[in-house]
């Protein structure tokens, strides 16, 4: 068996476990992988989401930012930093990794989502609102996007939209 066998299937060994919930064992075979490369950026990636979902925010950003570092054009990793850092309360560095995630891939429902649920914490309605409006161009049944399409557009007193976008909601 190869090395870089031996990371692929400690990896892919490691993705199993993190999806079937058990990230105390994840956690041991993605360091495995480290160990053997310590510069694997989907290992350092995955490790800043177990960091992340024990809570560690600081280290889930440091482990997701290298994984960045190693592979800039992962539009994943810039998702989930700006989760970690929205998380965090850094709402304008998360927007920031939002679009940065959607200059990669401008469709991403999750994505737009997010950054108008950010935008709107954030204060700005009218961006929130043409976020949630690029989503339902490609996502027309996206139900939580109309809602707070509808939330955002009252919230700017924009009475004749939020009629609608809550209209959409009732019929979907």
């Amino acid at each position: 068996m190869t090395q870089q066998s031996t990371i692929a299937d400690l990896l892919a060994a490691a993705v199993c476990q993190h999806e079937g919930g058990d990230l105390a064992a994840a956690e041991v075979l993605y360091r495995q992988v480290l160990v053997r490369e310590p510069e694997h950026p989907d290992a350092l990636h995955l490790l800043g989401l177990i960091a992340q979902a024990a809570g560690d925010l600081t280290s889930a950003a440091a482990g997701i930012r290298h994984a960045l570092a190693l592979r800039p054009g992962e539009a994943v990793f810039h998702y989930n930093l700006a989760n970690v850092l929205r998380d965090a309360g850094q709402l304008d560095d998360a927007i920031a990794s939002y679009r940065a995630a959607l200059a990669l891939r401008p469709q991403d429902a999750d994505t737009l989502l997010n950054l108008g649920n950010a935008l709107a914490a954030r204060g700005e309605p009218g961006a929130a609102a043409d976020s949630y409006r690029t989503l339902l161009q490609h996502a027309p049944q996206h139900l939580e996007a109309q809602v707070n399409l509808a939330q955002v557009l009252r919230a700017l007193g924009d009475v004749a939209g939020a009629r609608a976008a809550y209209q959409a909601v009732v019929a979907l």
